[in-house]
């Protein structure tokens, strides 16, 4: 950010304005300064992860059974017929 450093990702809004009073203390222009929140903002959306949920058993059995070649129907079936014993 032109010479500005900017810190990973703020915790909480109190560490999210000093990032914003950094830049602004480098910056004049008001639109410049603008612009840079708005990237930084964009930068921090970007990099947040978001969790992703683990696979049912069900899901994992059907996609092997996908993988091997069977059919969706016949997959449903095989895992029926494993559920019932």
């Amino acid at each position: 950010m032109g010479g500005v450093h900017v810190d990973p990702i703020p915790n909480s809004y109190e560490e999210l304005e000093k990032e914003f009073k950094k830049i602004r203390s480098c910056v004049t222009d008001d639109t410049l300064f603008t612009a840079k929140a708005l990237l930084y903002i964009a930068k921090l959306l970007s990099e947040k992860k978001k969790r992703k949920r683990k696979p049912s058993k069900y899901n994992l059995f059907i996609k092997e059974k996908l993988k091997e070649g069977m059919t969706l129907k016949q997959a449903i079936e095989e895992w029926r017929k494993l559920k019932k014993k």
